[in-house]
């Protein structure tokens, strides 16, 4: 039985905002939170599965997803769902926590590579090299919803999490996840809006 163990990125800790390094295969286990700890440890479960058991099992650390229905707890969603309910969106903090964003169909396409030609026992990283600040997505989540962009109040996060672009999922023609658009995030907003008024699940 092929298996594949989905992760984050988390798993690395944080780096700050003006350091220029982005995490890779070969980047330490630095967990601060006790969810990153915890799927830390089920990576290193998976891996002692595969060298004790030889389980055929591979590994992917990704970054922060956001595509149509995704749970309504995560940011991008949450923002969204607070327009419709006419509750004023919050950002945490100051807004400059950096995280790097692919949507979950380029996500999906990643992991299967994987699964079609990854290498037993080895852990690939699934980034889009789309980084931005919680106060870009918020604002980019408003405008796509003819929102102003500054219609949202502050609220107290790791840093910065980004992967290296260069650490690719192994595919035939060597295929990347591409970048964020601004217009990613018009899909989400009215995938939401529908299941809200009835017309989706």
């Amino acid at each position: 039985m092929r298996y594949h163990h989905v992760s984050t990125d988390e798993v690395y800790g944080d780096l700050e905002l003006d350091d220029p390094t982005r995490f890779t295969e070969h980047t330490p286990y630095n967990p601060f939170s006790p969810y990153s700890s915890t799927k830390g440890a089920s990576d290193l479960l998976v891996r002692a599965w595969v060298r004790s058991f030889d389980v055929q099992a591979t590994i992917s650390n990704c970054s922060n997803n956001y595509g149509l229905r995704q749970h309504v707890e995560k940011l991008i969603p949450r923002q969204i769902t607070n327009v419709i309910d006419g509750v004023r969106p919050k950002l945490y903090g100051d807004g400059r926590n950096v995280r790097d964003w692919i949507h979950v169909d380029d996500h999906n396409s990643a992991v299967w590579a994987i699964l079609d030609h990854g290498c037993i026992g080895c852990t690939y990283l699934i980034g889009a090299d789309g980084e931005r600040s919680n106060r870009r997505v918020l604002e980019q989540t408003l405008l796509a919803m003819g929102q102003e962009a500054n219609a949202y109040d502050r609220a107290g996060h790791d840093r910065r999490y980004a992967i290296d672009p260069l650490c690719c999922v192994p595919t035939p023609g060597g295929r990347r996840a591409t970048p964020t658009s601004p217009t990613g995030w018009r899909r989400p907003s009215t995938g939401i809006e529908r299941t809200k008024t009835g017309g989706g699940r």
